[in-house]
Formats: C-alpha cells, sequence, structure tokens
C-alpha cells in the first residue's frame, strides 16, 4: 500500500488526536535527519581549519552522498529557525540580479506599498490617517450577519482554525436577536461578518472550458467579471469599519488578539498587505503578552492533555496553540515578501511542535443547550436564540445546533490536515531560506556546496507531498492547471472546500520548492558557460534527452562536478524549470483569499526567472522554449496591447485586482519592460 494510501487510511479510522500524532512522528524523523547533519557538522567544524573562511564547510552525510553545508546556520537550533533574513526570495530580489544589468533599485515593486500606492481605493482621500468606507458606513443588518458567519466559517476558517466556531455561531445569533455592543465579540463578529460578505467558495473562480467538450488542461476561460461587486466590498468595509471602531478598547486577551489576527486577514483579502502586517503584529503582541501574564508570570501551565479538563479548558488550549502558530506563520510570510521587523514571538519557542485538534465533548457536557456548560446554563436563562426550539415551532425545521452547523461547514478532518501540513512546511521552508539566503546570491555560483543539502531538503517535501491523503490530492499539475473532471465533483458533491484546501497546500508545495531551486536557476543563468543555445520558439528535442543530459554530465566535469553531482545538478535545473512554470499557472487564479498578493509576488518572480533563463540564451531548457513564455499566437488584451502564452496569462491576473491593489499596476509595468528587453522589441507579438 502507497504512503498516501496508508495516510488516507489512518485518517478515516481514528480521530483527529491520532493524526496529530501521526504527523508529529512523521516530523520527528525529519528532525532526527536534521539533528543527525548537525552533529556531523559540528564534528566536521571542529576538524576544518579554514571554517571561518568558507561560506560551506561543514561536511556531512546525506542520502550516502557527501556534500557542504552553512556550517554557521545548521548549528543552529534545529527545533525551529522561527527568525529569517527579509525579502531574499523575491521579485525584487530577483531584479537585482546581475542578468538584469542594475537596471531596477532595491524594493523596486514594493516601494509602492511603502509610499502609499498599495492603499485600497475604498480609502478616502481626504482621511489617509483612518479607515473610512467610500459611501460612507452603512448600517449594519444584524439579521444578517449569522448567514455571514456561515461563510466566514466555510470560506475562511477552514484555512486558519484560530477561533472558537461554535461560540463564534452562538454570538452571531445573541447579535441578531438583541442587537450590536460594544463588547470583544460584537467587534470579533463584525470582522468575521466583513470577510464573509467578500469571501467566495473556490469553484466560483475555476477555469471552465470554452465548450462543453474542450479539454479541462488547456486555453481555459477566465471570468472577466469583478471577483466581487462594489456593493459587497462597501457593505465589507462598513463592517470592518465598526470593528475596527471596537479594538481599542481590546485588553491583552486570547479574544483581543483574535480581533486583531482577524482584520489582518480582512486586510489580506482586499490586498493591503502592508495595513494588514500592522494588525498581525498587533495580534502577535497582544497573545505574547496574554501568554507571558496568564502563566510565565504566574509560573502557571497549560493543562496537561492527560488531565481531567473541562471542554473549555481543552478549547482554550487548542485556541492558544492555533493563535501561535497563526500569528508565526503570517510574520513568515511577510518577512518574506517585505523588509519588515518580527515581534516578540519570533523568540518565543512553543512547546508543542502542533496545535492540538479539537476533541469531542464528554457526554455529560453535552446535555446542555447548546453544548453549554453546566455552569454556564447555570447562571442564567438561555438567550432566545440560542433556545433549542421546541418541535411545535415554526423555526424547528431550520435550527441547526453549532457544534452540528460547525461540523457541516468546516471540513474540520480535512481542514486540520491541512493546517498542521502548513506549519510543517513552513518550518521546511525556514530552514530553506536560512540556509541558502542569508549570503549575497553570487555565492551561488560554487555550486557544488549546495548540493547535498538540497537534496535533503528535497527528500523532505518530497516525502510531505507523497504522504498527503487522497482528499487532498484533488488538485493536481502538470505543466498546466488539472482540474477535477465534472463526473468527481458530482461524485464529491460539489464540495469546494477540499478543491480549495487541496489547491492551497499544491501552493505552497511550489513556493518552498521554487526557494530551494532559486540558488540553481541562479546559477544556470550566470554561469559563464551556456548550456543551450539560443534558438526560435518551440518544442525543444534533445535538451531533456538522455544524451543531453550526458552531454551536460561531461560539461560541467570541467567546473569539478563528479557524475552524482552533475545528475542531482540537473535534476535541480529541470525541476527548477518546472516548478516555475507551474507556479505560473497555478498561482494566477481569480480567487479571492488570504494569500492572493502573495499569489502575484510568486508569478512576478516565476516570470522574470523564466525570463533570465532566455535572456541568458538557456531558452531550450525550457519545454517548449520562449514560445510558451510569450504565447504562438496573440491575443488583445482590453487595452489593445496584444499579450499571449503564461505571460499574458499572468499579466491579466495583475490587470484583474490591479484597481484593488494599484502596486500591481507596478508589477504588470516591469514585466512587460523586461519581457520587452529580453524579445528585443517594444510589444508583444506572436511567436511564429
Amino acid at each position: 500500500m502507497s504512503g498516501s494510501a496508508c495516510v488516507g487510511l489512518i485518517l478515516n479510522c481514528y480521530s483527529l488526536e491520532s493524526a496529530t500524532e501521526l504527523l508529529n512522528s512523521k516530523l520527528s524523523r525529519l528532525q532526527d535527519g536534521v539533528d543527525k547533519l548537525q552533529e556531523l557538522a559540528q564534528l566536521q567544524h571542529a576538524n576544518c581549519q579554514a571554517a571561518t573562511e568558507q561560506p560551506y564547510e561543514a561536511y556531512v552525510d546525506s542520502a550516502s552522498a557527501t556534500a557542504q553545508v552553512d556550517a554557521e546556520h545548521i548549528t543552529e537550533s534545529s527545533s525551529e529557525f522561527l527568525q529569517i533574513p527579509a525579502q531574499r526570495t523575491t521579485a525584487d530580489a530577483v531584479l537585482r540580479w546581475e542578468i538584469f544589468e542594475d537596471r531596477y533599485p532595491p524594493s523596486a515593486l514594493v516601494g509602492t506599498q511603502c509610499s502609499g500606492g498599495g492603499a485600497q481605493n475604498q480609502d478616502s482621500s481626504n482621511d489617509i490617517e483612518t479607515f473610512t468606507a467610500r459611501s460612507g458606513v452603512l448600517a449594519p443588518n444584524e439579521e444578517q450577519i449569522p448567514s455571514l458567519i456561515e461563510s466566514f466559517l466555510r470560506n475562511v476558517h477552514t484555512k486558519n482554525p484560530v477561533l472558537d466556531a461554535e461560540q463564534l455561531i452562538r454570538q452571531a445569533r445573541i447579535i441578531a436577536s438583541d442587537g450590536l455592543g460594544w463588547d470583544a465579540w460584537s467587534c470579533l463578529v463584525l470582522l468575521a461578518a466583513a470577510l464573509g460578505r467578500i469571501a467566495k467558495p473556490f469553484d466560483a473562480a475555476l477555469a471552465v472550458p470554452a465548450s462543453p467538450g474542450a479539454n479541462y488542461t488547456s486555453d481555459p476561460v477566465w471570468s472577466t467579471e469583478p471577483a466581487n461587486t462594489a456593493e459587497e466590498l462597501e457593505e465589507a468595509e462598513s463592517y470592518f469599519v465598526l470593528g475596527c471602531r471596537r479594538l481599542g478598547g481590546l485588553k491583552h486577551s486570547l479574544l483581543g488578539s483574535q480581533c486583531f489576527f482577524v482584520a489582518g486577514v480582512y486586510l489580506m483579502y482586499t490586498l493591503r498587505p502592508l495595513l494588514s502586517w500592522q494588525y498581525f503584529i498587533h495580534a502577535s503582541t497582544l497573545f505574547r503578552l496574554y501568554m507571558h501574564t496568564a502563566y510565565e508570570l504566574r509560573r502557571l501551565v497549560p493543562p496537561s492533555p492527560s488531565h481531567r479538563v473541562s471542554t473549555q479548558d481543552r478549547t482554550t488550549k487548542r485556541l492558544e496553540e492555533c493563535m501561535y502558530w497563526s500569528c508565526f506563520k503570517s510574520e513568515i510570510e511577510f518577512r518574506v515578501e517585505l523588509p519588515l521587523p518580527q515581534s516578540e514571538l519570533a523568540s518565543y519557542h512553543h512547546p508543542q511542535m502542533f496545535p492540538s485538534p479539537r476533541s469531542p465533548a464528554p457526554a455529560d457536557e453535552q446535555d446542555t443547550p447548546l453544548g453549554r456548560t453546566a455552569d454556564e446554563a447555570a447562571d442564567g436563562p438561555t438567550p432566545s436564540l440560542l433556545r433549542e426550539p421546541s418541535a411545535s415551532s415554526a423555526h424547528s425545521r431550520d435550527y441547526v445546533n453549532p457544534r452540528e452547523r460547525v461540523a457541516r461547514l468546516c471540513n474540520e478532518e480535512e481542514s486540520w490536515y491541512y493546517y498542521l501540513t502548513e506549519i510543517a512546511l513552513r518550518r521546511i521552508g525556514n530552514r530553506i531560506i536560512n540556509t541558502f539566503f542569508r549570503k549575497g546570491s553570487a555565492a551561488w555560483l560554487d555550486v557544488r556546496p549546495l548540493l547535498g543539502i538540497a537534496l535533503e531538503f528535497d527528500t523532505q517535501i518530497s516525502a510531505w507531498s507523497a504522504n498527503l491523503p487522497a482528499a487532498m490530492k484533488q488538485w493536481e499539475t502538470d505543466s498546466a492547471i488539472k482540474r477535477p473532471e465534472p463526473a468527481v465533483l458530482l461524485e464529491q458533491g460539489g464540495n469546494h472546500v477540499l478543491q480549495e484546501l487541496s489547491w492551497a497546500l499544491e501552493n505552497r508545495l511550489l513556493e518552498v520548492r521554487s526557494w530551494l531551486y532559486q540558488p540553481f536557476m541562479y546559477w544556470l543563468i550566470h554561469h559563464r558557460t551556456t548550456f543551450a543555445g539560443t534558438s526560435s520558439a518551440g518544442p525543444k528535442e534533445g535538451v531533456h534527452s538522455s544524451e543531453s543530459r550526458d552531454d551536460f554530465v561531461l560539461g560541467v566535469g570541467k567546473d569539478g562536478l563528479d557524475g552524482k553531482d552533475a545528475a542531482t545538478l540537473y535534476h535541480f535545473l529541470v525541476s527548477g524549470i518546472q516548478c516555475n512554470l507551474k507556479i505560473l499557472d497555478m498561482r494566477s487564479l481569480r480567487h479571492r483569499h488570504h494569500g492572493l498578493w502573495y499569489d502575484m509576488r510568486s508569478t512576478m518572480t516565476a516570470a522574470l526567472i523564466l525570463l533570465a533563463i532566455i535572456k541568458s540564451g538557456n531558452e531550450a531548457w525550457i519545454p517548449g522554449g520562449a514560445g510558451v513564455i510569450f504565447g504562438s499566437c496573440a491575443r488583445a488584451m482590453p487595452d489593445g496591447r496584444p499579450v499571449a502564452g503564461k505571460l499574458g496569462h499572468v499579466i491579466a491576473a495583475y490587470d484583474f485586482w490591479a484597481k484593488e491593489s494599484p502596486d500591481l499596476k507596478r508589477h504588470r509595468e516591469v514585466l512587460r519592460e523586461v519581457a520587452d528587453s529580453v524579445r528585443g522589441t517594444g510589444r508583444f507579438d506572436s511567436v511564429q
């Protein structure tokens, strides 16, 4: 039985706790491998007389191959890399590569964010110091709030399960009955409602074939309709502004940090990353202060899972762990793209490698109304909308207990597996960045020391990918998006939540791999030898054949690489190009989500790397050559300029979102400039 089948069987047979234990054991095995590398590196470092002069001097044993790694960083604590260097893997960094001849300054793309160019058009031009809705703050429709919260849980919460979903439903029902207050729960419900107003099911943005018999993997047709109507955006912004007005009264509590976190998520959904970072930092700071005062100053520790604790204690522990890991992931995501500082959370070593899943409530705690504890039920009468309706009630047929409602909305097992895998991949990604990106890119020209440790990372990433259960593999890629067949969607009930989770995991795997392969892309572009002569666009024969592979191995042998190292390098070059091609397809969807801005940034990086490969004379390494990038037939864009190929697909995505994120206009302009310079023309013609 395959690894993925085994994992899927385990998840079907056991509880979420078992799934977490499985993931912990897998990560422990990977951790043991890293610890072994660390020990070997320390031993070699002690015997290395030139340790301070060489960037990669500690020899390690990786899959029976000897390689050199950076002893300065591999000997750091292998528990986690909580901090990473900022903005080293991005499109801004790629524009500084020598191939682009120093034409662009540092932060040539994200500079528009810092200068205010990324502010959303909804912000008033007369009052840029505060959030204001363009048409004024609309009065909230309180009766609509429960349905907006359900939209939030279905389309947003599944990727970042930091909230008590059952309690959120209860509070939304209370507000629908009794009105909004100025308390923390009203704040959180308003912010979640704002997200629920603009979040759409994933399948609403999927590519559809031009005709019923068309191939799903070729020539997708993208909707030209806006992701949201102006009315939806204005209503969402009003809910957000009303929620922000309540943030100032929050204390350093778990609920307070959750409010700031959800506000940050909303700003990422609406493509305002710099403002979003402000709220994520507040969330991290409040959470760190909460943990410090709740446990450290009082010399307390969270209750052990082995002890008999109440449902509320278990829920609080789980939410604390989720809040830590979500804040940690969010700060790292910003550090990857923007030169921003991290909060104190970066120095806080959380004792749990993974957050704990939700556990079923004991039988004696399930008999109270709507899952309330016995103490809560004894405190007073249940609010009207929280009481279970009698059998004779006209609304009894429509009433659903919050726990049951959450189970229907959130795909909890798949959501939890996605969340834990995200955390694991973030750790691996951090190690890759710390290993390869602390020094300047010129160090990558000495490629031999990179191969062994890169192979180790590649193995770890492949292990996670191979062991994903079948439910998380609905979205597979080749060089183009492969959408599930209609019959499969009907069989699965059209579960867009599973589609989105599997797509998001594929995105994360591509991102981590792109970081791993980037040093080898730089080597291919800037090495003194051109390994494939320039030629006309179109399918290439030979560069990936066994004969050309052998020629490549012989060629790099002159640079001191033996046959095994040369074969490993060849693997990374081919894989890196394929990875960047996939990113152009996978991360250009017209789907609004938390990582949308990161998707646009990733496509820019991939496009620039592929253009640099063509410019360096290594076009033949790209399957299909330059024709894949520039297109074999042009199509008119709204502004009348012909754009085609994968580049046209990316530019069309920038055009689609540019109204909400003006910094994407800068991305489009720079990409056009670079493409024009590579082709030696001032326009995007079709490639014959």
